[in-house]
């Protein structure tokens, strides 16, 4: 398992095919991380590359998952994945063709609440699998997740989406999905959270269920406000605010008294995720030394 990690300008080597009709060659696949299985959470991934296919007069091909090549099963979650590529390909007398999976290329995995951004095929070729390419015989199943800023279609092979902010759909569809611009902080910062009015806020699946340590890439609770995000940052002003009014203050501590049940308790209900501090599903004392922390007063 990959955790809290930060992979930033990594890049594979290059190859190609010899001889008039010679043997295929590639570029290097996975940027960053190339595996048969991997389980990655909370991670940054970001200007890797994968190695061109531009030499030789065999066939050639441009390297797959310019952050993750996953060569069996894949489980993601609240990740950032910006401005990663896939090999180009440029051949001689052969053939050569970019890779696939601008961001990640994998048989069969789980994405969930991950945002992506400028990913792209080789040197922006149109083809598709621009953020994400399936491939061979599986499926890539793609939830609460935020794909935007592609010069290729988003999706290759199958790649099934729900509740996801997809940016080359045509309108909302019946699995939850919509696009629109998601109205980040700061793209030209690189700051991807999202703003106040995003169409991506409250706009995940109404049915997510919380697990015992899970948040959002900033380390903070995955569900506020009644109904989770889409994309790997929570918005909103974060621990102790219960009416998301980007305050916290004695209308939140009087909610909080309401979901206090001690060490082991079930939380309440969902509402209450937002006193959660250390991620355990109960409200208790821990928590309450960091609501402290954030309180803000009476609210004026």
């Amino acid at each position: 398992m990959i955790v809290d990690s930060f992979f930033g300008g990594n890049e594979t080597g290059g190859g190609g095919g010899e001889g008039e009709f010679g043997d295929a060659g590639s570029g290097g696949d996975g940027g960053a991380i190339a595996a048969k299985n991997a389980t990655v959470h909370r991670c940054i991934f970001m200007d890797n590359l994968c190695g061109p296919a531009d030499y030789g007069n065999g066939f050639s091909f441009g390297g797959d998952g310019g952050a993750i090549r996953v060569t069996s099963t894949l489980i993601m979650s609240n990740c950032l994945s910006v401005n990663n590529s896939t090999g180009h390909g440029v051949g001689d007398s052969g053939s050569a063709a970019a890779g696939r999976g601008g961001a990640v290329s994998a048989k069969n995995g789980t994405i969930s609440h991950c945002t992506f951004v400028g990913n792209r095929i080789g040197q922006d070729e149109v083809v598709p699998g621009g953020a994400i390419d399936q491939v061979f015989t599986g499926n890539v199943d793609l939830r609460n997740c935020l794909l935007w800023g592609h010069a290729a279609p988003v999706f290759g092979g199958s790649v099934t989406g729900s509740f996801s902010l997809i940016e080359d759909l045509s309108g909302p569809d019946e699995n939850g999905n919509i696009t629109g611009d998601p109205q980040f902080v700061d793209t030209g910062g690189g700051d991807f959270r999202l703003a106040a009015g995003s169409i991506a806020v409250n706009a995940g699946d109404p049915l997510f269920e919380l697990q015992a340590g899970v948040s959002d890439l900033d380390g903070r609770p995955r569900l506020q406000c009644a109904r989770t995000d889409m994309g790997a940052y929570e918005a909103g002003a974060g621990l102790g605010d219960s009416d998301c009014n980007l305050l916290v203050n004695v209308f939140d501590f009087a909610d909080f008294l309401t979901c206090v049940e001690g060490p082991g308790g079930a939380l309440p209900d969902q509402n209450c995720t937002v006193f959660d501090a250390d991620l355990d599903l109960d409200v208790d004392q821990a928590d309450f030394r960091a609501i402290q922390l954030v309180f803000g007063g009476d609210g004026d």
